[in-house]
C-alpha cells in the first residue's frame, strides 16, 4: 500500500532575508560602541550592593589591570583573616583554588562581569559582611557556572570560615 500515505511536505525550506528592508532606526552604530568603553557603568545586578560596596571600599577601579590587583589584594588579605584556624590540608586547597582564579584571570579567562561579582564578593567578605557575600557567591556560580567551577569552591569555603569566625550574624535573621 505505497499509495496509501499522504504526501509529506517538507518544512525545511528556507526563505531568504529580505535585502531592500531599511535597517532598523532605533539603534544607531555609533552607540553601540560607546557603552564598550565605560565597563563600570554597565547595568550589574543587586544595584544596591553595588552601591554599598561604593561607600566603604572607595570607587570600583576603572582598569581591568586595577580591578585584579586590589580583588586579588583583598583575597589574600580575607584568607589570611579567616583562614587562620582552618586545617592546613583545607588551607593549601583554597590556595590551590585561588592560584586558578589568578591563573585564569592573568590569561583573561574571566568575563567582565565576573571580574566585577568577584571584586564586589571580596569587599564584602573584607568588611565582614558574609550574608552579602555569600549572595554573591551563589549568583557567580548559578550565572556563570563553566567560567567558576574550578575555583569558586574555595571562595566558598573561605566564606564559610568567615561564617564561623562571626556567629553574630548567624544569630540576627
Amino acid at each position: 500500500m505505497p499509495g496509501a500515505a499522504p504526501k509529506r511536505t517538507l518544512l525545511n525550506k528556507r526563505v531568504p532575508f529580505p535585502q531592500d528592508a531599511p535597517p532598523p532606526p532605533a539603534k544607531p552604530s555609533v552607540h553601540s560602541v560607546t557603552p564598550g568603553t565605560l565597563p563600570p557603568t554597565g547595568p550589574v545586578p543587586g544595584a544596591s550592593c553595588t552601591t554599598s560596596a561604593r561607600k566603604e571600599a572607595k570607587e570600583q577601579p576603572l582598569f581591568p589591570e586595577d580591578l585584579k590587583g586590589s580583588t586579588l589584594e583583598c583575597l589574600k588579605e580575607v584568607m589570611a583573616r579567616y583562614l587562620r584556624n582552618v586545617e592546613k590540608r583545607r588551607v593549601d586547597d583554597v590556595q590551590k583554588r585561588m592560584d586558578v582564579l589568578r591563573s585564569m584571570w592573568e590569561q583573561g579567562k574571566l568575563s567582565d562581569a565576573v571580574q566585577k561579582k568577584m571584586f564586589q564578593l571580596v569587599s564584602e567578605l573584607q568588611r565582614g559582611n558574609v550574608e552579602e557575600a555569600n549572595k554573591l557567591h551563589i549568583s557567580l556560580m548559578v550565572d556563570y557556572v563553566s567560567e567558576v567551577n574550578q575555583w569558586m569552591i574555595g571562595i566558598k569555603r573561605i566564606i564559610l570560615a568567615a561564617q564561623e569566625a562571626s556567629p553574630v550574624a548567624e544569630v540576627v535573621d
